[in-house]
């Protein structure tokens, strides 16, 4: 089941709830008040938009960026040798 976040209008506090699409709760659970509205989460919807273009990268994209960042950190290194 998909979770939607809500806020009640009146008490101010937000909570999250699993239901189906259809369904939507009517009443604030902590002041128990109508005046409930869905509020959205970006933050989620952006961190599942990056995992999906992770999966599409080319194989070795991982590898090579490992290999490149060794590569800076070993110059880093040899430069404060100096």
């Amino acid at each position: 089941m998909p979770a939607y976040q809500y806020k009640c209008n009146f008490c101010y506090k937000e909570w999250t709830e699993y239901h189906g699409f259809e369904e939507e709760p009517t009443k604030c659970p902590f002041c128990e008040q109508e005046t409930i509205k869905r509020t959205y989460n970006y933050e989620s919807s952006i961190k599942r938009l990056e995992e999906v273009m992770e999966h599409k990268r080319k194989p070795g994209a991982k590898t090579r960026e490992f290999i490149e960042q060794a590569r800076q950190d070993l110059k880093e290194h040899k430069a404060n040798k100096k």
